[in-house]
């Protein structure tokens, strides 16, 4: 995403749409009703399920801190499940590829990049809890009880702000390691 914002040459260098139409391929072979229909109606159907476990969470909140985690984690998990329902599904309905929209779906695998890596580390911070908590009580109410549980969630929200800032370098990252282990 830093690319869109500070580097937009590089940006248009790398995601070039230049000497591709979108309309070459016909419009019928680039949607796809059915699984689109599925996508939006099963999305449909798991929203309302999330509700009553956020409401359960939230009741018990002051409890344990780990229902404050997992309030948090409810919340990115609705957030993300438009992606694969709402979002595949509107994109497979309407035939949108990269070049159609190109800013629209970037934009929308980095948010899904961002949720991905806040919930897998609200999922680390959510072990470690609960491990210390059966492990080493006294450790685990030093830090998660009074509010503590706060620099917790801090860390997951900006954890996965570096995933949606940094999106492209991390798949760089990712790329060049994997290169570097098959040599």
């Amino acid at each position: 995403m830093e690319d869109i914002f500070w580097n937009r040459k590089e940006f248009d260098i790398i995601y070039n749409c230049t000497g591709i139409n979108v309309d070459d391929i016909p419009f019928e072979k680039r949607s796809y009703p059915i699984p689109a229909i599925i996508c939006i109606v099963l999305g449909c159907i798991y929203y309302p399920l999330y509700f009553p476990c956020v409401y359960s969470f939230w009741k018990n909140r002051a409890k344990n801190p780990c229902y404050i985690l997992l309030i948090q984690l409810s919340i990115f998990d609705i957030l993300f499940l438009w992606n694969p329902s709402f979002g595949y599904g509107i994109f497979s309905l309407y035939g949108v590829v990269y070049c159609s929209a190109p800013f629209f779906t970037y934009f929308v695998g980095c948010t899904a990049l961002y949720l991905w890596a806040a919930e897998c580390c609200a999922d680390m911070i959510l072990g470690i809890n609960r491990c210390l908590e059966m492990a080493f009580p006294k450790i685990g109410k030093m830090l998660f009880h009074n509010n503590r549980v706060i620099f917790g969630l801090l860390f997951v929200i900006y954890m996965g702000f570096i995933g949606f800032y940094f999106a492209m370098r991390i798949f760089l990252l990712e790329w060049h390691i994997v290169v570097h282990l098959i040599r």
